[in-house]
C-alpha cells in the first residue's frame, strides 16, 4: 500500500491547487531559468484535505507551499498526517 498523508497549515487542510493563477515570483534565489512561467496556480487552503500518495507527490506539495510562504500565505505549523 503506498503510503498517503494530507497537509495542515494552523489547522486548516490544504486542498491543492485552484484554476485561478497569480504572478510567480523568482524562489530561494534560483532566479529565472527562462523555463518558469511568469504565473502560478494558486492553492486551496480549508476545504477537504487532499490525500497525497507517495513521498514524491507529498515532496511536490511541500515545494508548492514553501514557495509562498511569505508571500501569498501565513501559515504558523505545518503539519503531517498519515492516513490510515
Amino acid at each position: 500500500m503506498i503510503p498517503t498523508w494530507t497537509i495542515w497549515l494552523d489547522g486548516a487542510a490544504y486542498s491543492g491547487e485552484t484554476a485561478q493563477q497569480e504572478r510567480a515570483v523568482p524562489t530561494a534565489g534560483r532566479g529565472w531559468t527562462g523555463k518558469q512561467t511568469e504565473t502560478r496556480n494558486c492553492i486551496r487552503i480549508g476545504g477537504p484535505p487532499l490525500e497525497i500518495q507517495g513521498k514524491t507527490n507529498l515532496r511536490s506539495h511541500l515545494t508548492r507551499i514553501m514557495d509562498r510562504l511569505g508571500d501569498t500565505i501565513e501559515a504558523n505549523e505545518i503539519t503531517l498526517k498519515r492516513c490510515q
